[in-house]
């Protein structure tokens, strides 16, 4: 059990660490606040992992696929935080991508060994309601990917934004040159 748990929070102790750093380095305000609620994320799926465990999640789990997922959301939303106060619209995609990951997790179905499936920590056992939550896992699933596909392309693009912009002053400078005597 304590094994199992240590699984789970090692998601959570990552973006600790980040947080740590960037506050004991003075780091920029936004991305201390996106690290916090990236954590927040983390935390909320880690409980809803744990209290709605059934054979699904238990299957998954088996297969790597909430710490690699874990892993991948926190490594894209990192290194979008660094670049977030250079473009207003990538906090945007930051936001539907906390938003797009919780419900992704909160919204999956399980069940044990007898038939009534449940969601939502377990509270809803209504199957048209689970079917419904299914669903719309697999599509904020699918979303969240999209949507994280798109801030690595935003990031890279302001980060060769950043890289050209000071090679082309350097080459302004070099063609005007004047002689001193």
């Amino acid at each position: 059990m304590v094994l199992f748990l240590i699984l789970f929070m090692w998601p959570i102790i990552i973006p600790t660490i980040n947080l740590i750093e960037n506050v004991r380095t003075n780091g920029n305000k936004s991305k201390i606040k996106q690290n916090i609620a990236c954590m927040v994320c983390i935390i909320v799926t880690t409980v809803s992992w744990i209290l709605n465990l059934g054979w699904n999640r238990i299957m998954l789990f088996m297969f790597g696929m909430p710490a690699t997922y874990a892993l991948v959301f926190i490594l894209v939303n990192d290194f979008a935080a660094s670049y977030s106060s250079k473009a207003p619209r990538l906090k945007v995609y930051t936001v539907l991508s906390y938003i797009t990951y919780l419900f992704s997790f909160l919204l999956f179905p399980d069940c044990g060994d007898y038939p009534p499936a449940y969601v939502f920590f377990g509270l809803i056992g209504d199957v048209n309601a689970v079917r419904l939550a299914g669903r719309l896992c697999i599509e904020f699933f699918i979303i969240n990917i999209i949507i994280s596909s798109v801030q690595l392309i935003a990031c890279l693009r302001i980060r060769r934004k950043i890289k050209v912009a000071p090679k082309e002053q350097k080459s302004d400078n070099e063609n005007n040159f004047t002689v001193v005597k």
